[in-house]
């Protein structure tokens, strides 16, 4: 299971881990764009 992300203008990046993305959040690096499917 991976985390998609996308860039600020909303451009898709790689899929990422799901324990990184809870540390951008967590740092405040990211924020959820979507819940389903989940997009930081």
């Amino acid at each position: 299971m991976f985390v998609l992300t996308v860039d600020k203008n909303r451009n898709s990046l790689n899929p990422t881990h799901p324990a990184r993305a809870r540390r951008f959040l967590k740092e405040g690096r990211a924020v959820v764009l979507r819940r389903y499917p989940f997009t930081i």
